[in-house]
């Protein structure tokens, strides 16, 4: 999923059994979702190699145990990389 007014990415711990990563680096503490009142747990970070058509591009990602979709892609890397979505 894309959130564009997120400012971090966001995976959970079932999506990285399923893929490729290298080392989740512990870090635990707390990120404040958009509504100003949901806190999510963080279990550590992970650096990611995301593909977007024949790009590929590094994401660090922070590991918590559930979300509403698998992985989030925050609106930063979006900016950063001056990427468009049509």
């Amino acid at each position: 999923m894309i959130d564009t007014g997120a400012s971090r990415s966001f995976i959970t711990k079932r999506a990285l059994r399923r893929i490729q990563y290298s080392q989740v680096h512990s870090r635990t503490s707390t990120a404040q979702l958009g509504d100003g009142h949901t806190t999510l747990d963080i279990l550590g970070e992970v650096r990611l190699i995301i593909q977007v058509r024949d790009v590929f591009t590094p994401v660090l990602a922070l590991v918590v145990h559930s979300l509403n979709a698998d992985f989030i892609l925050c609106g930063d890397w979006w900016k950063k990389h001056g990427a468009r979505i049509d």
